[in-house]
């Protein structure tokens, strides 16, 4: 609960898609008032693509001029987010 984690991937120059299937658990921590909630922000090499918060359906998608709701379409920068 309350915590940041970061996860960096790297992009290969030619991708055309970014799909993001996840999970978490546990949904709702034993002896607390409030559940657990996810919010996914998505960085590249040059800059923030935004952010979903509890994204209801657990999968974003990138692509040069489509993206799940909450994030910004554009080109896919090979490289990775630490790059930035």
């Amino acid at each position: 609960m309350q915590s940041h984690i970061e996860h960096c991937f790297e992009v290969a120059p030619g991708t055309t898609v970014i799909e993001v299937d996840f999970d978490y658990a546990p949904r709702h921590p034993d002896n607390c008032a409030y559940a657990n909630e996810i919010s996914l922000s998505l960085h590249d090499p040059t800059g923030g693509r935004d952010a979903r918060h509890n994204n209801p359906d657990y999968r974003i998608v990138l692509t040069d001029d489509y993206t799940s709701k909450g994030y910004l379409p554009g080109p896919l920068h090979p490289g990775s987010s630490d790059a930035a």
